[in-house]
């Protein structure tokens, strides 16, 4: 009979630390050419693409980076959008509609929606701090 400790053992060995660090330079890789902004990007997807099969793949994101895969998907978009805006006169008007949908997400609905859950303002305010 298995004790917590060998549960608890066997769930920290559930990757190599070698597949594991692979997965995280895939990742990086990944990101780097802006996967994320694919529309219906899907976990199934993304593993496909890296060579691994996706409960690998959602296991890495969770452990490492602490994060579910749709959150994981929705701060590479933030991001992108931030550093979009960082590119923008500081008195310019933007289109967060139209920034949102090139980042990727469905809907502003959706990208009001992540912003509103995640940081508890809209995406207006948001961005006006951030500029």
């Amino acid at each position: 009979m298995e004790n917590n400790l060998d549960l608890q053992n066997k769930q920290n060995d559930y990757l190599s630390p070698d597949i594991e660090n692979r997965i995280l330079e895939l990742l990086k890789d990944w990101e780097q050419t802006n996967g994320f902004i694919q529309r219906d990007i899907k976990l199934a997807h993304l593993a496909k693409a890296l060579g691994f099969n996706r409960k690998y793949i959602s296991y890495v994101i969770n452990k490492n980076l602490n994060k579910s895969f749709p959150n994981y998907i929705n701060d590479l978009r933030l991001s992108f959008i931030e550093n979009m805006i960082g590119e923008f006169e500081p008195n310019s008007k933007l289109n967060l509609t139209s920034l949102a949908k090139l980042a990727g997400f469905s809907s502003y609905f959706k990208f009001a929606h992540y912003i509103k859950k995640t940081y508890d303002m809209n995406p207006t305010y948001y961005f006006r701090r951030k500029r």
